[in-house]
């Protein structure tokens, strides 16, 4: 099984049965981030929603949440990906993101890594200039 190749804690587990099985929690994660990684629907999302907490870190990385009437989701786009856009997207806009989903381990969470962004609507040059005039 995936987990055996993984540290194991005090008790072995490959003397257990499957519904016995004891994980430490980054066990657990580590083997829920390669089941979500290894389903090709999830390598590759389009979705629709408004930015909420829209954040860009020193780094350069941007932190936002993606949200609908019904629900939400944490997205990350790294400086590699946001270097590329050409508007400057702000917590409150109706977007289209594409990316993957995968889980970051440390904190077993779920969460959309985007490599692009466009407004919804108007296209990205038309925000970027209605952006500029607004400066």
């Amino acid at each position: 099984m995936f987990w055996e190749r993984m540290p194991l804690p005090r008790r072995s587990l490959r003397n257990l049965r499957m519904s016995d099985t004891v994980l430490s929690v980054s066990q657990l994660n580590v083997y829920l981030k390669s089941l979500v990684e290894s389903d090709p629907m999830l390598s590759r999302v389009v979705v629709r929603g408004e930015l909420s907490n829209y954040k860009i870190y020193p780094s350069g990385h941007h932190y936002f949440t993606m949200k609908d009437a019904e629900g939400s989701l944490k997205c990350v786009m790294f400086r590699s990906s946001a270097g590329k856009l050409r508007f400057r997207p702000e917590s409150g806009m109706s977007v289209t993101a594409t990316g993957r989903i995968s889980v970051y381990p440390r904190d077993g969470a779920y969460q959309l890594y985007v490599t692009d962004l466009m407004p919804e609507g108007a296209g990205d040059l038309q925000v970027a200039f209605e952006q500029l005039k607004e400066r």
